[in-house]
């Protein structure tokens, strides 16, 4: 009887011990994993799907009028190709404003070379990630020569449109979608690449509860008229996080049917 209890009580040990193990490694990848990308991705986004935001400073006045805003900052995405010496790839190109992004994100916190403050409008400078550097093998102060998709006419005919910028900070989140694939520019340099004149793709906003990034998204898209697409962290990478939660609903629903 002692020993068979003995046994009984190890092994309930042992599986609430596994349970809590479990558990907090889940909870910590989420939160590791949260804290990661939010570094890189706005709490909430404000866009117009196919065209640019030309007056996105009304835009931003309006989403600035609810309490739960914190910041607003401007971005211009775009995809290019990005070459140094004899290495090219493919990356996402954001112009951005420093002061204004810093407050909105945490690309700051992650740099690991120069600083964000160094993309000054009309210096054409770029920001790469760890991994685009590698690839690239370039470093701060090597010349990367940004060519896009779109060209121009010419008398010679189609030319790609192209300008070279200089490196001027490296930054590492430890994902490969952003170390990888992403460089930053100042916003005032994106513009006149991608022919935008004073337009943006879309407004980045920072919420004071990044829980409550979902339920203040509607208001603000219908405040502004219509027309835009508003979308929250948890809707640009839903997968990572319902795979998380489906995961410890299943750890904790097995724990309830276990007691």
């Amino acid at each position: 009887m002692s020993l068979i209890s003995a046994i009984s009580m190890l092994g309930i040990a042992i599986a609430v011990a596994v349970l809590i193990i479990v558990l907090s490694v889940v909870n910590g990848f989420e939160r590791e994993l949260k804290d990661r990308l939010l570094s890189m991705t706005a709490h909430a986004s404000i866009e117009a799907p196919n065209r640019g935001l030309p007056d996105w400073h009304s835009l931003s006045v309006i989403a600035n009028a609810d309490a739960r805003v914190t910041a607003t900052a401007p971005y211009v995405d775009g995809q290019a190709l990005l070459i140094a010496g004899e290495e090219l790839s493919g990356a996402g190109l954001r112009g951005i404003e420093p002061q204004r992004e810093d407050r909105v994100s945490g690309v700051s916190g992650v740099m690991t070379e120069g600083t964000l403050d160094s993309l000054g409008p009309g210096d054409y400078r770029i920001i790469l990630g760890i991994e685009l550097a590698e690839a690239l093998q370039a470093d701060v102060g090597d010349r990367v020569t940004v060519t896009l998709a779109e060209g121009r006419v010419t008398p010679a005919g189609l030319v790609p449109r192209t300008r070279r910028f200089t490196v001027s900070g490296i930054y590492r989140v430890g994902m490969y979608e952003f170390d990888r694939r992403l460089a930053f520019v100042n916003i005032e340099d994106a513009q006149k690449l991608f022919r935008m004149n004073r337009s943006v793709s879309g407004l980045r906003l920072a919420v004071d509860d990044i829980y409550q990034a979902p339920v203040s998204r509607p208001p603000r898209g219908s405040a502004a008229g219509g027309g835009v697409m508003a979308s929250d962290w948890t809707r640009r990478h839903v997968d990572f996080f319902r795979s998380i939660h489906r995961l410890r609903s299943r750890y904790r629903l097995s724990s309830c049917c276990w007691w």
